[in-house]
C-alpha cells in the first residue's frame, strides 16, 4: 500500500480533489466525506489503468501539506511589540 498526498477544495455545492503526483485523477462530491471515498477509486482505478497499459506507477513524493495557525496583522502587532521587547 502507498500513500499519496490528495488536496481537497470546497466549492460553493461541493468538493473536489486531486493528486499532485498522479496527474489527471481527480474527483468530485457533495461532501468531503464523499470527495474522499471517490478519490479512493479513482486513484485505485487510474493506478490500475496505467498498469495495465504498461505505464510506471508514479511514487508517492512525500510531500506533506498542513496548516499553521498565525495572527493577522490587525491582531499581531501588540504580540510583535511583546516579542521584540523579550529580546
Amino acid at each position: 500500500m502507498k500513500n499519496y498526498l490528495v488536496l481537497y477544495e470546497p466549492g460553493d455545492r461541493n468538493w473536489s480533489a486531486f493528486c499532485p503526483d498522479v496527474p489527471g485523477c481527480v474527483a468530485t462530491g457533495k461532501t468531503r466525506a464523499e470527495t474522499e471515498r471517490h478519490m479512493a477509486e479513482a486513484l485505485t482505478l487510474h493506478l490500475a489503468g496505467l498498469q495495465e497499459d504498461g505505464d510506471d506507477i508514479p511514487e508517492p513524493s512525500g510531500i506533506e501539506a498542513g496548516h499553521v495557525p498565525v495572527l493577522l496583522p490587525e491582531a499581531a502587532g501588540t504580540a510583535y511589540e511583546r516579542a521584540a521587547a523579550a529580546v
